[in-house]
């Protein structure tokens, strides 16, 4: 595959670090993108790109309605 895109930020750190013992480079050789912009998105190398939910504020604007 050229992009994996883990089902959250662990997981896609878990696929960083395989790809780096398996001698791709990330994003060079292989993308990674995880979910839920926890603080190990910030803390690996390289950064990892993720997706966050703004779950609070998604839910006090459906109350706005």
């Amino acid at each position: 595959p050229t992009a994996i895109f883990a089902s959250n930020d662990d997981m896609a750190a878990g696929v960083i670090a395989s790809a780096f013992r398996h001698g791709k480079r990330v994003p060079e050789d292989i993308s990674v993108v995880g979910y839920d912009d926890t603080p190990i998105a910030s803390a690996i190398w390289p950064q990892l790109t993720t997706v966050r939910q703004p779950i609070a504020e998604m839910g006090y604007q459906s109350v706005d309605l």
